[in-house]
């Protein structure tokens, strides 16, 4: 995940949300990438070789690749020269959801226990008993 400063004011117009999309998907355009259809905050370039998908939600960008060299090509070298980057590294939180990532066994776990954690304590039920079902199954 990487952080992206716009390097043109846009907060406190208007139209500052709009301009800053503008902004980005004129980038990515430029760079060859596609806007998908089902989401215009994602943006994807594909070809025989590789894949790389970027997730725009506001100034976060989540690059997804094929692997580590498409990926920092784009952050270090392309995202560069229109924004300010702060690289994050590996993605380990999205959304709420933590996400835990074995290069090893190829396998990606994603699990909301601290967002889970936050509400129960938002709502005072830390010391609440646990039920395993909340009626007798037999019922």
């Amino acid at each position: 995940m990487e952080f992206c400063k716009w390097l043109v004011a846009v907060y406190g117009s208007n139209q500052g949300a709009h301009n800053w999309y503008e902004g980005v998907k004129g980038f990515f355009i430029t760079l060859g990438y596609s806007v998908s259809i089902t989401d215009e905050a994602i943006f994807y370039d594909y070809n025989d070789k590789r894949y790389i998908t970027v997730a725009a939600a506001t100034e976060d960008f989540t690059v997804i690749a094929e692997s580590k060299e498409s990926a920092n090509l784009l952050i270090q070298r392309q995202l560069t020269e229109c924004f300010e980057i702060l690289d994050l590294g590996p993605i380990n939180w999205l959304l709420s959801v933590s996400i835990m990532q074995n290069w090893t066994n190829h396998t990606i776990l994603q699990y909301q226990k601290a967002y889970i954690e936050q509400i129960i304590k938002c709502f005072s039920l830390l010391n609440a008993h646990m039920a395993v079902t909340p009626m007798e199954p037999e019922l």
